[in-house]
């Protein structure tokens, strides 16, 4: 959060204000015992996810001018292709941690893929017991449900037989 040329102790610095930008707003802070201002955003007018983009893009080989391009259609933001260069070559190691989050990002989204695979097997798992679980209930059911039509039937042929006794007999 400091800057090169104030090593005071963050608790001697504030919160000093935001300053709006056309695309971004950057937080402004302010050191007690140097009475220096500076931003924590290095000064950048667009966001890292601008300037991650226009990295990507450079690395799949395309011109700073066709980044310049895609930028404007995918963002609706106005970069001019200077600015891009001055980005990605100015700082190797802004580039390198930018890379490094990036890959940090699409690991920690990998274990969530792989979490919620594992989830979903279990689930799977889960609705098959219970799947198996409803066929065997259901033949059972089926079969009472036959015996039950069984016994029906042969109680009113009993029954239909006692009566056609009971009118012979008399």
């Amino acid at each position: 959060m400091n800057p090169d040329y104030c090593d005071h102790p963050a608790k001697f610095v504030v919160k000093y204000g935001k300053r709006n930008f056309k695309y971004n707003v950057v937080q402004r802070f302010f050191c007690k015992r140097c009475y220096l201002s500076f931003s924590d955003g290095v000064g950048r007018k667009f966001t890292m996810e601008l300037f991650e983009y226009a990295l990507e893009r450079k690395l799949a080989g395309i011109s700073f001018r066709g980044i310049e391009q895609e930028i404007k259609n995918k963002f609706n933001v106005t970069v001019s292709n200077t600015s891009i260069y001055h980005w990605l070559n100015k700082d190797p190691t802004e580039i390198k941690s930018a890379i490094e989050k990036k890959n940090h990002v699409i690991d920690l989204q990998l274990k969530l893929l792989e979490m919620k695979a594992s989830k979903l097997k279990s689930y799977m798992a889960k609705i098959e017991k219970l799947k198996k679980e409803l066929n065997t209930r259901l033949c059972k059911l089926t079969e009472d449900k036959n015996n039950l039509t069984v016994k029906k039937i042969e109680s009113s042929r009993l029954s239909v037989l006692a009566e056609l006794k009971s009118h012979k007999v008399k």
